[in-house]
């Protein structure tokens, strides 16, 4: 083909084309590869390559990176990766510009040194007197007491009492001084049980806005209330008194059993879940109205629960008791072949269906937020009307489907489950403001790209992912804002050429054969997985299909042998994302 090799097209067959290769599909469905062009840094390249573009909305270019949100340092083909961010109280050298990332130094902010072991900064603390623990390097410019490591510092410091202050000495010891008694409207400053290096600093500082105190003492002001969603506010907060709230409103009780708070009087679901309210029935609410909604998540009742009428008649009573009869029959002519299987059959089957079913979520704070304990992930709602309307019947799933994880691009790791929110493709009133954990390693020496894809179970059989606008990057989590119930994942790149795709939260988990024979071919798996409740039970459905159990979870493993034998070590693949470094399996002698 003659011309520019950059723009050279081939026909291939679906799915056949290079990472570094855009997709296009024809009017008449046939596909070509065009490989993508490189941009200047600076410059990223949209859209990203490796997409399958119409050939009727053609439109590849490089665009402009947004400054200090997005860069592109080198020549190539990526799109602008979003700026990193430093990891808390560590030293910002360079701020993010459009060809280069934002870089960190190890030297933390005062009051701070960097641990090594933990690759984060750790606040200076209290030095023993008899100097038996570490100064460390970072913390030389404070205070002798604050010269030292966190890790021993509790067994150094002063023993004081709650209404104490510890009062540092020149050489690294101490005292204990009762705190000043305060009157109403104020509180002790500095808060009391504080390291006080100078005594006289003491004294009673008037209360913030939004906060009170209502007596004599040592306490701290205290934040006040809030009324909760269905009460009014009688009387405001000052200085010495908290607000006053109303009783609940029409169609809200009082919820005696935990917070106190206004609960709305909820849907009746005739199942074992109701929990009648006494005072939703004294407001007349409707007769199906009137539970609590502790015990389930939203006014609507899900549709399992729709109860058939109470009487049937005689044709429908026939029709069920010929359908048992046929179904005890069949079941008795299988109980042969199952008594076959049974030994296969192991109690990895419920965790599978426990796997497959979706998880409602518990409600945290002032029914305001929703948190998925399986996963880690929480929905915030930005106000109480947008979470009654909203979250009513929210449920998310942890995905497992392989076809999810091939469907990215090659170059992007995994940093996450796919975690499907349903009822699926549902519109929010209001954006939700949406975390989700991811597993990457961010500091100075390990620098991500990290992103986050989404894609709708209703744009059929092909898995098409789309770029979402991400918010913050925190060091364990992605926040974004979702107006829509989708599928989400984390994906991410290593930034630098020779950084190494690490991740954190590990968990070790060993597994063998659940008789526990110990021989000469006794195999047990260690995996190291990332720390999700979610990922835990996956793997152990795994290998409980293969009658494998669960040894323990330890941090170290030995193995001991009473002649010389082969110990094989074999590096195993567990999850979409992960990938095994260029080094050989080792056997080693025992």
């Amino acid at each position: 083909m003659d011309g520019d090799d950059s723009n050279a097209m081939e026909r291939v067959e679906p799915k056949a084309c290079a990472y570094d290769h855009f997709t296009i599909e024809s009017g008449s469905g046939n596909l070509t590869c065009l490989k993508c062009p490189l941009c200047e840094p600076g410059l990223g390249l949209s859209p990203p390559c490796g997409r399958k573009l119409s050939n009727h909305h053609l439109e590849i270019k490089c665009e402009k990176c947004i400054l200090g949100e997005t860069y592109s340092a080198h020549k190539d083909i990526s799109s602008c990766k979003p700026c990193g961010s430093c990891a808390d109280h560590q030293t910002i050298v360079k701020n993010c510009t459009l060809d280069s990332d934002s870089q960190c130094k190890d030297t933390c902010s005062k009051g701070f040194y960097f641990e090594d072991l933990t690759g984060d900064c750790q606040p200076c603390s209290w030095c023993c007197s008899d100097g038996s623990n570490k100064v460390r390097s970072g913390c030389k410019d404070m205070p002798l007491y604050k010269q030292c490591d966190v890790n021993t510092a509790k067994n150094c410091k002063p023993k004081c009492q709650n209404g104490q202050y510890v009062v540092p000495g020149s050489k690294g010891e101490g005292y204990c001084k009762d705190c000043v008694v305060c009157p109403p409207g104020r509180s002790p400053f500095p808060k009391c049980g504080s390291v006080v290096e100078n005594i006289n600093s003491i004294r009673c500082r008037v209360c913030i806005k939004k906060m009170f105190s209502d007596n004599y003492g040592k306490s701290q002001c205290k934040p006040c209330t809030r009324c909760s969603f269905g009460q009014k506010e009688v009387l405001p907060c000052n200085l010495t008194n908290d607000r006053v709230c109303s009783d609940c409103d029409k169609g809200f009780y009082r919820d005696v059993n935990s917070t106190l708070e206004c609960k709305p009087c909820s849907a009746c679901c005739n199942d074992d879940k109701d929990v009648h309210i006494k005072e939703c029935e004294e407001l007349k609410m409707p007769k199906n109205f009137q539970c609590s909604q502790a015990n389930r998540v939203g006014n609507v009742c899900q549709s399992e629960s729709i109860r058939e009428p109470k009487f049937k008649s005689l044709v429908h009573v026939y029709i069920a008791t010929t359908v048992t009869a046929a179904f005890v029959i069949v079941l008795l002519v299988s109980m042969y072949y199952w008594r076959l299987r049974r030994k296969t059959i192991t109690s990895h089957q419920s965790l599978a269906l426990l796997l497959a079913c979706e998880e409602d979520p518990t409600v945290s704070g002032l029914q305001e937020t929703l948190c998925f304990e399986k996963s880690g992930v929480s929905l915030q709602f930005s106000d109480p009307e947008s979470f009654i309307n909203d979250g009513q019947g929210i449920r998310s799933k942890i995905c497992w489907d392989k076809a999810l994880s091939v469907s990215l691009p090659s170059h992007e790791i995994q940093l996450s489950p796919v975690v499907q929110f349903y009822p699926h493709g549902s519109k929010l009133s209001k954006p939700v403001h949406a975390t989700i954990p991811h597993s990457a390693l961010m500091d100075s020496s390990h620098r991500w790209s990290i992103g986050l894809k989404s894609f709708t179970l209703k744009s059929g059989p092909k898995i098409g992912w789309k770029e979402e606008i991400v918010d913050k990057i925190h060091d364990n989590e992605v926040s974004f804002y979702m107006d829509c119930l989708l599928s989400y994942v984390v994906v991410g790149t290593p930034v630098y050429k020779s950084s190494k795709g690490t991740k954190k939260r590990f968990q070790c988990a060993v597994f063998g054969d659940k008789e526990g024979k110990v021989g000469q071919d006794y195999t047990v798996y260690l995996y190291l997985i990332d720390d999700c409740e979610a990922s835990l039970e996956k793997l152990m459905q795994d290998e409980r299909s293969k009658s494998m159990t669960l040894l323990g979870s330890p941090q170290s493993i030995y193995v001991e042998a009473v002649f010389e034998t082969d110990v094989k070590i074999a590096i195993k693949q567990l999850c979409g994302g992960w990938k095994i470094a260029p080094t050989n399996p080792q056997v080693r002698k025992a």
